[in-house]
């Protein structure tokens, strides 16, 4: 799996500290291992496509914690970076959604995921943009803020990531680990599971 959307500088959710599978501030080890993910990831990838994340992530053993966060753009260039908003100039986007949501487990772990659904007029426009973004280093789609769920101090790293095209839209899916530790392919398993949630339903201008 290809590691992201170059997050190389690391985006800042907020303000101080840093994130990460050695996060402090947890309640241990997460007691969600790569043998239970790996029993379960297919139900869990079916219910998140079936537009079902919270049966998702009971499926793994986890729980969302909070109301997700949503935002819509029209202006995409502007909610990016680097190489990422260079190839965004030269294949405009007709629109951007983001989510953030934390999760967490039994014993308090918890761990943010991001998600952007993007739109091209083409799949052609699509696959050039997927071209850049699905390369560490190159800029990202920045990551909503923490502190809209009243969580500061986390960093998205860009180590773990997914992405999924479908026609001429792309969902690119980060995972980061927020208080205690998971193991980092835990973590990429968060990703790509989140890269499943289908795109929030289109709004009708007035």
């Amino acid at each position: 799996m290809v590691v992201a959307a170059g997050l190389a500088t690391a985006a800042i959710l907020g303000s101080g500290g840093v994130g990460g599978a050695g996060a402090a501030g947890g309640a241990g080890g997460s007691p969600v291992t790569m043998r239970t993910v790996n029993a379960r990831k297919a139900d869990a990838k079916r219910a998140a496509r079936m537009r079902n994340a919270d049966q998702a992530w009971r499926r793994i053993g986890m729980r969302r914690l909070k109301q997700t966060t949503n935002k819509r753009n029209r202006d995409c260039v502007r909610a990016t970076w680097g190489e990422v908003r260079q190839s965004l100039i030269r294949n405009p986007c007709t629109s951007l959604d983001r989510t953030l949501f934390p999760i967490a487990d039994r014993r308090g772990n918890t761990a943010l995921v991001s998600v952007a659904w993007v739109r091209f007029r083409t799949s052609d426009h699509r696959r050039r943009f997927q071209e850049v973004i699905d390369v560490y280093g190159t800029g990202d789609i920045k990551p909503l803020a923490a502190s809209l769920l009243g969580m500061t101090g986390i960093r998205f790293t860009g180590r773990y990531y997914h992405s999924i095209p479908k026609g001429a839209r792309l969902t690119v899916a980060e995972a980061e680990a927020a208080t205690g530790t998971f193991d980092p392919k835990v973590l990429d398993a968060f990703a790509e599971i989140a890269a499943e949630l289908p795109s929030p339903p289109s709004r009708r201008r007035r």
